[in-house]
């Protein structure tokens, strides 16, 4: 599984699961916009309309880059190295998202609401802006409770793993109330991220085989358990990973996605202010323009694609500030 789980190979997969995040996101507003022919419509729906799979290829992806840190490291040192690079640029976004876009100036409702969102319980709330980066905030700093579950009920028995997994799936809809609607069912990719570095790395597993077993298991009870599709695919990416590994696919443009991958965070956020307050000023400017559905719609994705290119390039400078005044900080402080 080195091919999808290696360090360098997890920034390509992250890349794509980026790109196809960004894809969906600029595209869905466009497709539910009246000013844009039906057929048109439906065509762009049925491409974009798997974009959720990228969360959960993020996730699963993440939950096995966070064992190998976890288990490295202090737990201190793992939270520091992991918070430092979210963090700086997190918290700008928040305020200037909540205070220019958003127009909330009460000071004590920016307070409350920026606190909630970098501690991650912003995930237990029926406001989430940039919802998946506070999802990440919060599984990094209960991470241990995770880890140690997952590898205590595997070492008992994966019996209790599976049971595990059917019970999340049937409590799901009980927590609507409690959890923010699109994090709500996402955690069990944690799981399966965390069961894929324990394997991989206990040797005395014979890889293939076990793998194969590991990986089909949730594919089926998704199948038998699941209430939706999305579920049931998400579940069975493990599976679909497996086999490009075995296959040995040949990865296309890795330094793009290789690039992209390693940009997530400043390119999620900048296509997050895109959709949120760009896009719907971009689809009112073509809506009466007269020209033709196709034009609008490419005018339209190349606008929200240059924005938000260029929101990125400016997080991502604000982040180099950042790290270069740490580690500026860290040297000063050890002479």
């Amino acid at each position: 599984m080195e091919s999808i789980v290696g360090k360098t190979s997890r920034s390509y997969w992250m890349g794509i699961a980026m790109i196809w995040i960004l894809v969906f996101h600029l595209i869905n507003p466009i497709c539910t916009n009246e000013a844009i022919s039906s057929t048109l419509r439906q065509s762009l729906s049925r491409i974009t309309g798997s974009g959720y799979l990228g969360v959960d290829i993020f996730l699963f992806l993440s939950s096995y880059g966070l064992c190998h840190s976890f288990v490295n490291n202090t737990y201190k040192n793992y939270l520091l190295r992991r918070l430092k690079r979210l963090f700086p640029v997190f918290i700008l976004f928040i305020v200037a998202y909540i205070y220019f876009f958003v127009g909330v100036n009460d000071p004590i409702h920016l307070t409350k609401t920026t606190l909630m969102h970098i501690t991650g319980l912003s995930t237990f709330s029926n406001i989430s802006y940039a919802w998946y980066i506070p999802t990440t905030i919060f599984i990094y700093w209960s991470f241990p409770l995770w880890f140690y579950s997952v590898k205590w009920l595997e070492q008992k028995s994966m019996v209790l793993i599976w049971l595990l997994i059917i019970g999340m799936l049937f409590i799901k809809p009980l927590m609507i109330p409690y959890i923010f609607w699109l994090a709500n069912g996402r955690f069990i990719m944690v799981v399966l991220g965390i069961l894929t570095y324990l394997w991989l790395n206990d040797t005395t597993k014979k890889p293939n085989k076990n793998l194969l077993f590991l990986f089909l298991m949730p594919a089926i009870l998704a199948a038998i358990f699941a209430t939706s599709k999305v579920e049931i695919v998400g579940m069975s990416l493990p599976l679909l990973f497996f086999i490009i590994d075995r296959a040995g696919i040949y990865r296309y443009g890795e330094k793009f996605f290789n690039f992209i991958g390693k940009h997530t965070l400043e390119i999620y956020l900048a296509q997050c202010i895109t959709i949120e307050w760009f896009t719907p000023r971009i689809v009112q400017l073509i809506e009466y323009q007269q020209i033709t559905y196709g034009v609008k719609f490419a005018f339209a994705m190349v606008l929200e694609i240059v924005l938000t290119i260029a929101l990125a390039f400016v997080l991502y400078h604000v982040q180099n500030i950042f790290s270069k005044a740490y580690a500026y900080k860290n040297r000063t402080a050890t002479i």
